[in-house]
């Protein structure tokens, strides 16, 4: 089932399961009308939405079954929180409408249609709640013209929701917003001296946001570490209405990975998974200064580097040494330019890289370390990748490289962007290098 345009469902926002409702629309048409101008969108400050009840009338004789929004309103309701709206927040469709004289059943197919900007029928949006979406009597079927007593047949259960002892029927599944449900069989017994009767309904559903939730303006983003990115909010109360001038802030599930500023600014820190978390408190309908949340999944990824010594050392750890004032981790890229100073970055330790471009006439000094390198290592002849006792470790796919280079390991698979000279041994374990048009040279130690 297809899910409807939101910019973001948060996930885990709330936790607990907390049981919503709406009133039913019921009606006899094929195609029910979407909300109208009080619906989801109106402002929390515009029309009140009363506890509503359905006023809801079946002919015996013209096999109908149809309902609207009547003009009282119920209070006091327990329990659950109640909410009503004619063709704005849940809409039914009647079908097959019989009655079988003999036996006194008046049978019809009822379905639901799901207005509200979330889902209903469950609390993780994801899996049907057991529970299920309740449809149930807030008045039971009474005679309006004819004698007799009506019963209920089939009911699922009796629970206690504007009242005591209410039958209801279960809609036992996750209903999308804008989807219907499947068909659900209703019966009543009527005595064949009934011309038409009428009942009153309510719906009960567990929701996953009973007190709203926020949309963000990027539900899922990649950013390049030392990048920023700001992200923006609506935030909802549980109907999906939106809630003019509802403050949000936002934090990092892990500032290790990417910092927020309570603005909503994101700047990546290193490569790696985090939920930016936007919250929100606002006085809903039933519930003051209640909590929203949403959050974006972010994705944190290597940055391109350049080489300026601009700490005036040649620690390739030293962050001052290059442009974006980090220093390189694996998943990143690195460029050794040609500089005027000539302070090229030297080794203390092993390093990895994603991928390496050295200059003709620039050099990275390994000394006695590995460079690990998981993407393209290019260097020019002039100077290049050098050191002594170290080595340059290739384990990228369908990756280049070229230039000079100290000993070599090849396990990944490489072609010669130009040719190579590199100090033996150059060894291949489990890779392979490949090349049409240059040559790999294999110096003495």
């Amino acid at each position: 089932m297809a899910k409807p345009f939101r910019w973001y469902l948060p996930r885990g926002a709330v936790g607990a399961i907390v049981a919503t409702a709406a009133a039913l629309a019921c009606t006899d048409r094929s195609n029910p009308a979407s909300p109208g101008p009080e619906g989801p969108d109106a402002p929390p400050g515009g029309p009140a939405i009363n506890l509503a009840v359905l006023d809801c009338s079946a002919s015996v004789g013209a096999l109908t079954v149809t309902c609207q929004k009547p003009e009282a309103a119920v209070k006091d309701a327990r329990g659950d929180i109640l909410y009503g709206g004619q063709d704005i927040f849940v809409v039914s469709t009647t079908s097959s409408v019989n009655y079988d004289a003999g036996t006194h059943k008046f049978t019809f197919n009822l379905n639901l249609r799901n207005l509200l900007r979330q889902a209903i029928g469950t609390t993780d949006g994801v899996t049907a709640d057991p529970s299920g979406v309740k449809a149930f009597f807030h008045q039971m079927p009474t005679v309006t013209s004819g004698t007799g007593v009506i019963a209920v047949d089939n009911a699922d259960g009796v629970g206690s929701f504007t009242g005591a002892s209410q039958p209801f029927y279960a809609y036992v599944q996750l209903i999308d917003s804008y989807a219907q449900s499947a068909n659900k069989l209703w019966q009543f017994d009527v005595p064949a001296t009934v011309n038409s009767f009428e009942f009153k309904l309510f719906i009960s559903s567990p929701v996953q946001f009973p007190t709203g939730w926020i949309d963000v303006s990027e539900p899922v983003f990649s950013l390049r570490r030392t990048y920023a990115k700001t992200l923006f909010a609506v935030v909802r109360d549980q109907f999906g209405r939106v809630i003019p001038g509802a403050a949000v802030t936002w934090s990092s599930a892990n500032p290790a990975i990417a910092t927020a500023t309570v603005g909503g600014e994101v700047t990546g820190v290193i490569p790696g998974t985090v939920d930016i978390v936007a919250s929100s408190t606002n006085d809903v309908l039933g519930t003051p200064a209640a909590p929203q949340t949403g959050a974006a999944a972010f994705t944190i990824t290597g940055t391109s580097l350049t080489w300026t010594a601009g700490a005036g050392t040649t620690d390739w750890n030293t962050p001052g040494n290059w442009d974006r004032n980090v220093a390189p981790v694996a998943e990143d890229s690195a460029t050794v330019p040609v500089l005027a100073s000539t302070i090229y970055p030297m080794f203390t330790t092993d390093q990895s890289i994603g991928r390496i471009d050295v200059a003709d006439a620039a050099q990275v000094n390994v000394a006695g370390f590995a460079l690990t390198a998981s993407q393209d290592a290019l260097a020019g002849i002039s100077g290049g990748i050098v050191g002594t006792g170290g080595r340059v470790i290739l384990t990228g796919s369908a990756k280049t490289t070229s230039g000079t280079m100290p000993r070599m390991r090849v396990s990944g698979t490489y072609n010669l962007a130009g040719n190579v000279n590199a100090t033996a041994p150059v060894r291949v374990e489990g890779g392979r290098i490949r090349s049409t048009s240059f040559r790999l040279r294999v110096l003495s130690q």
